[in-house]
């Protein structure tokens, strides 16, 4: 783990190690992801097996606001809140569509989508995926015309 040993059942009671022979993570979380490296030896030589463990757990995605009113002319802001693990992309979407051009700014936060000057064509349905190879998530949000 991180190449340190682990540490002694005692220390954190989270794995179990059957005889030294046998790992266990019975509650195994993302930070536990990582190589794990065991070695074996006796008077006849050694041996080493190395694994690499990805520890994930489902994704969900919250758009915030849920609602947002905004006149035209007017920025509008949509930020897209994660959790699970591990989060491989955030795509936004308009519609049904993905999002492209000015809303999808270089150099922006892939979690916050911003619109500098909210036009008619910006009303409508906003949604964040969040995707790993096992599992995709979506929060939604709508965008509508108002205020002053």
């Amino acid at each position: 783990m991180g190449g340190s040993p682990l540490p002694e059942p005692g220390d954190e009671q989270r794995y179990t190690t059957g005889g030294g022979a046998l790992f266990v993570l019975p509650r195994s979380r993302p930070h536990d992801s990582g190589r794990y490296l065991c070695e074996a030896s006796n008077s006849a030589g050694s041996s080493r097996m190395e694994i690499n463990l990805l520890v994930t757990s489902p994704l969900s995605a919250r758009v915030s606001p849920a609602l947002h009113t905004a006149a035209l002319g007017q920025p509008a802001h949509f930020s897209c809140t994660t959790a699970g693990h591990p989060v491989v992309s955030i795509l936004w979407f308009k519609d049904g569509q993905p999002l492209s051009g000015p809303a999808v700014q270089p150099g922006m936060s892939r979690e916050t989508l911003r619109l500098p000057s909210v036009t008619r064509d910006d009303q409508g349905i906003y949604q964040c995926f969040v995707k790993n190879e096992q599992d995709v998530a979506q929060g939604t949000a709508e965008l509508r015309l108002g205020g002053k």
